[in-house]
């Protein structure tokens, strides 16, 4: 059965046909979200690339721009 949504009014009466058809919505859009993220596909959220870990006490600015490329790259960051 497609998901059909509901208007409620006070006082309707909760069925179990309409709670039924909101939790068939609720599947539906649960497993169209996967939930592993990888470089390639979102999930929940997108998976940046790795980043190497900084080289000493003090990040460097390319070190940094690495980073900011990558988050850019994964969709998490906006490129402006």
């Amino acid at each position: 059965m497609a998901y059909s949504k509901t208007t409620w009014d006070d006082n309707d009466v909760i069925t179990k046909e309409k709670m039924n058809n909101l939790e068939s919505g609720v599947e539906t859009a649960n497993n169209g979200i996967p939930e592993t993220a990888t470089p390639e596909k979102a999930g929940i959220v997108k998976q940046a690339a790795s980043v190497p870990e900084a080289a000493g006490d003090q990040v460097t600015k390319e070190e940094f721009k690495a980073l900011l490329d990558a988050l850019k790259v994964a969709g998490i960051m906006t490129a402006s």
